[in-house]
């Protein structure tokens, strides 16, 4: 039985549409796509054809972000790299149908753009826009030239945040990028910074604590150094933080941090407080070392 018989036997535009096709096997997906998406000629499809096309490389976007705030490796699933490397190769033939298509969203080629650039296939040259975030082969330089470029005018905080959230999110920092958030932030800003410092602590602290280094980007030294960077950047904005969110953060101090807080304890609102943690602390660590 030939294709064209297959395909109008099967109406397979009935059966996958874009939310299930990120579930297409590696195989299911090259075959669907080459020899069915891009090989039937009815008009009927384009519309679908685009669409499939589009969540495609919208669900790649999305894998490729979430592992790369996670400071995974940067890779797409099989399935999915198939099926992006399909549709970028029918972005080259000028006479193909999404070249042609009259429904390819304005953004399709800048998401295509974007993933090539997470991927490290080549480096994106498009504008940024504010509902999409910054990407890990940023480097740091870049990250922070872009935040100092901003000067004062109406939104300038936001447009630095901006640029911060992205040094922050993607470990993107080193030792000296806390003076950026204490001095070059809004104190609404630096509660923010808290927020998310104080979250990627306990995120980098696990990666550490389990030492699979082989799922990450980074290696053990870069994560000790990075966890380093954020805790000066989360110690150093305590003093913007209410009564509340200050107690609340006084409960989970560690030992280990003790060096970097006490000579900051005059940021905390309430320092009995902060004190009586301390020699909590301090008597669980001589209790530990009396046990062993």
């Amino acid at each position: 039985m030939n294709k064209e018989l297959i395909f109008d036997s099967l109406s397979w535009e009935n059966i996958i549409d874009d939310r299930n096709i990120q579930n297409l096997s590696k195989e299911g997906m090259s075959f669907f796509i080459k020899d069915y998406l891009f090989e039937q000629k009815k008009d009927s499809l384009k519309q679908y054809t685009t669409n499939i096309c589009t969540s495609i490389v919208r669900n790649c976007f999305d894998q490729l972000q979430q592992r790369a705030s996670n400071f995974r490796n940067v890779v797409l699933d099989d399935n999915l790299a198939v099926g992006f490397d399909l549709v970028c190769e029918n972005l080259k033939d000028k006479n193909s149908i999404l070249r042609n298509s009259t429904h390819v969203y304005w953004n399709f080629e800048r998401d295509v753009s974007f993933c090539k650039s997470l991927l490290g296939i080549e480096s994106y040259t498009g504008d940024f826009r504010d509902d999409y975030v910054l990407y890990p082969n940023m480097s740091k330089e870049f990250l922070s030239d872009a935040f100092k470029s901003i000067k004062r005018s109406d939104g300038y905080m936001e447009k630095r945040w901006y640029y911060a959230s992205a040094m922050l999110n993607y470990g993107l920092i080193d030792e000296d990028s806390f003076k950026l958030f204490t001095k070059n932030l809004s104190k609404v800003m630096r509660q923010k910074a808290f927020e998310v410092t104080n979250h990627l602590i306990n995120t980098v602290r696990n990666i550490i604590e389990k030492g699979e280094y082989d799922k990450y980007r980074f290696t053990e030294d870069e994560f000790k150094s990075l966890l380093f960077s954020y805790k000066m950047i989360c110690f150093n904005t305590v003093k913007d933080l209410d009564y509340f969110a200050q107690r609340n953060f006084i409960r989970y101090i560690r030992y280990e941090d003790l060096p970097y807080l006490i000579p900051l304890s005059s940021n905390f609102r309430y320092q009995d407080m902060f004190f009586d943690r301390v020699d909590e602390l301090r008597k669980q660590q001589e209790k530990k070392k009396g046990d062993n």
